[in-house]
């Protein structure tokens, strides 16, 4: 996936809480950022399973 792709995504997952992230930040975490994807009805996390990861979904 490009990154301006990503840069998209995370702005518009994220404008509706934090409005005001800087476009430098933004492009910080598009660039960290992977496309995963999981079968149907997997589970991703468990509940109380500590968290390594950020999946915006």
């Amino acid at each position: 996936m490009e990154i301006a792709v990503k840069e998209q995504l995370i702005a518009q997952t994220t404008a509706r809480y934090a409005p005001n992230i800087p476009a430098a930040s933004i492009h910080k975490l598009a660039l960290l950022a992977d496309q995963v994807y999981f079968p149907r009805n997997s589970t991703i996390l468990e509940l109380d399973e500590p968290q390594e990861q950020v999946y915006l979904i």
